[in-house]
């Protein structure tokens, strides 16, 4: 998922990316598995039930999640859920101004997010049942991207899986009325809530330039990639979705390589965030 933010790329620039990148060096300085410094910030917003801002580079997103009760679908029984909506502001790039914006972009992360928090896994969504066949709560997941310079996806796991490890679901006291009805009060006290027993995965996203792979790539970096494998990794460093972008093509070896670089630095990326979370009381910003 490329943003090529300052138009075309020269062949001068180009070569000087792609030529250090083959010699394990970056234009920023880094290593090709090296991300860049990332901050954190928890419990930003307060009218959401969980909140999250990241910053990893010139790229800055903001996370809400708010919980909201409803009645018990008939796709999902009496299981809650977890939905995704992403909103691109006009002042993040030049790209996202005019009638159409982003929203290719928009729907494109959404659709990505929603795939890959299929699994149960990550969570026992009946977890979310209030009233078995009645009611239950939905988790409206809200990606805000402020400003855009590079790896949008990984810095949005990032938020996503913070926001929701923030996230405090309220008390609820629950009675029974005629006809199978319920009267539900909910409380007003947000430090009355009820933590989320969730384990969200993050993802990598492992770019081919020249000969070699790198992680975290920048906006310029993005400009002048063959092809980008999106991997999903849970808490353990095991694979769980994935999804190629980029006009590239990749061969069967080339993906396996990339799958084993994202797994290692998931798990590294997995104890830097949980770290950090664990922390954040303390803190209010956190620099992985």
């Amino acid at each position: 998922m490329a943003l090529s933010l300052y138009g075309l790329i020269s062949t001068a620039e180009r070569d000087f990316i792609i030529n250090g990148v083959n010699d394990n060096m970056r234009t920023d300085g880094r290593t090709c598995n090296d991300f860049r410094v990332i901050e954190m910030e928890t419990s930003c917003i307060e009218t959401t039930n969980g909140s999250a801002r990241v910053r990893i580079g010139s790229t800055e997103l903001l996370v809400g999640v708010k919980a909201e009760l409803e009645k018990a679908s008939l796709v999902d029984g009496d299981a809650g859920r977890i939905e995704f909506s992403v909103d691109c502001s006009p002042n993040a790039t030049p790209m996202f101004e005019g009638r159409r914006g982003g929203e290719d972009i928009e729907a494109e992360i959404a659709s990505l997010f929603s795939r890959f928090y299929k699994a149960e896994e990550f969570m026992d969504r009946k977890k979310l049942t209030v009233v078995p066949n009645a009611w239950c709560w939905v988790l409206y997941v809200d990606i805000l991207i402020l400003e855009v310079g590079g790896n949008l996806v990984d810095a949005s796991s990032i938020a996503v899986k913070a926001a929701l490890r923030d996230t405090r679901l309220p008390l609820l006291n629950i009675e029974k009325g005629d006809e199978d009805e319920y009267d539900i009060q909910v409380s007003d006290d947000p430090l009355d809530g009820e933590e989320l027993d969730i384990h969200p995965p993050l993802t990598v996203t492992v770019a081919k330039l020249g000969h070699r792979y790198i992680v975290d790539p920048t906006d310029e970096e993005e400009a002048v990639t063959l092809a980008n494998l999106i991997v999903s990794v849970n808490e353990n460093g095991e694979a769980r979705g994935m999804k190629q972008t980029g006009k590239g093509s990749l061969d069967p070896s080339s993906i396996l390589e990339m799958i084993s670089i994202a797994k290692k630095a998931a798990k590294t990326l997995h104890r830097s965030v949980n770290r950090a979370l664990l922390a954040a009381e303390d803190e209010d910003i956190r620099r992985l």
